[in-house]
């Protein structure tokens, strides 16, 4: 994966193939736990860094999430892309009460 990504700065993906599940569950499917790692595991075991941002929300009210992922060793521009997505989104979190 590493030497797939090389050629760019930044990637920006999803973080995972489903909206939510509810929070008392492991997964969507619980007979099938690693699915919900599809997107961002690949990146844990190569040592690239990510970062994951709300990036809207679904139909249902659920938080979409984005994440970056960078070269390694270049956790700078991973975190600063996020930022600056979040900044500009400027999403407003209504949080449970």
């Amino acid at each position: 994966m590493t030497e797939r990504t090389l050629p760019f700065d930044l990637i920006v993906a999803p973080t995972t193939h489903v909206v939510g599940f509810p929070a008392d569950r492991a997964a969507p499917d619980e007979g099938r736990l690693l699915d919900i790692t599809t997107y961002t595991a690949m990146f844990n075991q190569t040592g690239q860094p990510a970062a994951v941002i709300c990036g809207g929300f679904a139909e249902n009210g659920l938080p979409v999430g984005v994440q970056f992922i960078g070269r390694r060793h270049e956790d700078f521009r991973v975190l600063h892309a996020a930022a600056l997505c979040e900044a500009t989104l400027a999403l407003s979190m209504a949080w449970p009460m």
